[in-house]
């Protein structure tokens, strides 16, 4: 079978090292796999408003995963294919345990990223990703008093928490453990993603590719981080970077050169485009 959809991590995988910039070698590559037929779709951790700008600059996405899958985007129509999230009594139950560490976490909900205005010093004298990423995510980020009040009777789509310290990490794994069932996975040494139960980017790009008529084995997925494991296992074709962990070479079937030798360019001219 011949490929039919792409779907790519953005961090360490289809972005260079700047987390912002994604390599004119890979943007070519997806552009003719467009121009074949290929939909195109983005698969992050991220949530909408940190994918906005990069999804339409690069012309050529499809569909966009969000926040490890939790809700999926039509880009072209606006429209949601998937809305789901913690819900109330789970998320202020995460809150809680957070609190304990004073540590910042940011809280996505509805396509859109919320912090309390206290945590806004701790963030800004230590950049998330990189200082790119960081300016423009302060573009974007909501500071409010209060998350619990703002987030009041919704569902949140994650929470992403910062700079964990290694001592306190495995305590504080095990305390969201106990908080009931989550999904909880990194897409960077020192932070933890909190979803709910369920929700991975592998189960997302399957509901996707079933409502679209695309069987796994016309999937080519690529990543590189613990959030990417369950989409590689799932796909047909699916590619580790270079620069990614073991756990997640093992997951993946093949693999791809390090993102920042444009590595996702050069596995769909060879896969895809030759």
């Amino acid at each position: 079978m011949s490929i039919a959809l792409i779907a790519a991590d953005m961090d360490g995988t289809l972005l260079d090292r700047d987390h912002m910039t994604v390599p004119t070698r890979n943007l070519d590559a997806l552009r003719r796999a467009l121009e074949r037929g290929v939909s195109i779709a983005l698969a992050s951790g991220r949530p909408w408003c940190f994918l906005r700008d990069l999804a339409e600059n690069m012309g050529c996405v499809d569909y966009v995963l969000t926040c490890n899958g939790a809700s999926v985007l039509e880009v072209k129509t606006g429209r949601w294919l998937v809305e789901s999230g913690m819900e109330e009594p789970v998320w202020r139950a995460v809150f809680a345990v957070l609190a304990d560490y004073d540590l910042p976490f940011m809280a996505y909900c509805q396509g859109k990223s919320y912090l309390e205005k206290r945590m806004l010093p701790a963030v800004a004298a230590r950049p998330i990703l990189s200082p790119e990423f960081q300016e423009a995510a302060e573009r974007e980020v909501i500071a409010v008093d209060r998350l619990d009040e703002t987030l009041s009777g919704k569902r949140v789509e994650k929470v992403d928490t910062f700079f964990i310290p290694a001592a306190a990490r495995k305590e504080m794994l095990e305390r969201l453990r106990k908080v009931g069932a989550l999904y909880l996975a990194s897409g960077l040494e020192d932070n933890i993603e909190i979803s709910a139960s369920g929700t991975n980017k592998g189960r997302a790009l399957a509901a996707l590719c079933a409502a679209r008529g695309i069987a796994a084995e016309q999937v080519m997925a690529v990543g590189d981080g613990e959030n990417d494991v369950e989409m590689l296992r799932w796909a047909g074709w699916s590619f580790a970077m270079e620069n990614a962990a073991a756990p997640v070479k093992e997951a993946a079937r093949y693999l791809a050169p390090p993102n920042h030798q444009a590595g996702v360019g050069r596995t769909v001219e060879r896969y895809v485009l030759n």
